[in-house]
């Protein structure tokens, strides 16, 4: 954040729910999406934002379905695009039977309202956005 706030930016950073130095101990999408809105509604509007992981699908979700402005930026760092290959990852490591990951996915959908086979949004993901991918190389 040092070089952002030297160039006069002003930045605000926080830790997701369940995470860092937040309270709770489990969170879910929605949840997550929801906490957003309310840093939007507080703090907000932001011209940029950036997202780590599961704050980057919640991010990209967040804008997909909120009004903002087209020159509104979004940086993803290794976003959560998808979650079927971490399940499954997950399930073959600690080789878990199917009905084990079925059972775990009924689980996460009951308390969350969505299954763990998550895409990333790209239909609805603003029409007008432009790409500019960053590679360190």
């Amino acid at each position: 954040m040092a070089p952002l706030l030297k160039k006069g930016y002003e930045v605000l950073a926080f830790d997701a729910p369940a995470h860092g130095r937040s309270g709770g101990r489990r969170t879910t999408l929605p949840g997550y999406i929801q906490m957003l809105r309310m840093v939007e509604q507080e703090f907000g509007p932001f011209d940029s934002y950036l997202g780590h992981s599961l704050g980057g699908l919640a991010l990209a979700l967040l804008l997909e379905n909120s009004p903002h402005h087209t020159d509104t930026r979004l940086v993803l760092v290794a976003p959560a695009v998808e979650t079927t290959t971490a399940v499954a990852a997950f399930s073959k490591l600690l080789r878990l039977a199917p009905e084990v990951t079925t059972a775990i996915d009924d689980y996460v959908q009951e308390i969350s309202g969505h299954p763990f086979a998550l895409v990333f949004p790209s239909k609805g993901a603003a029409p007008h956005t432009r790409r500019h991918p960053l590679s360190a190389g």
